[in-house]
């Protein structure tokens, strides 16, 4: 499974995952189907915001072997939420 897949790193590391044999689990915040339909039949989108803490994914996939954690995120967006976390 590939967060933030919808465009740029995120789609590159979904489509090398695919390119080496990986079914591909393909999320972000608006369903990324440019990358599944660049990577084919091994890939499934998904919208998936993963900053609310209580989000949760039910894709019906029992083995998950890989997680790639791969997001933007922004002060602003820190800021709006009035969420203090210090990186």
């Amino acid at each position: 499974m590939v967060t933030g897949a919808g465009q740029g790193i995120g789609q590159a590391i979904a489509v090398a995952l695919a390119e080496r044999g990986a079914t591909v689990i393909a999320t972000d915040l608006k369903s990324p189907k440019e990358t599944v339909n660049k990577i084919g039949s091994n890939a499934h989108a998904f919208q998936l915001d993963v900053m609310p803490a209580k989000q949760t994914f039910n894709g019906g996939y029992l083995n998950l072997e890989l997680l790639i954690w791969n997001f933007e995120f922004l002060k602003n967006e820190l800021q709006r939420t009035n969420r203090h976390h210090h990186f």
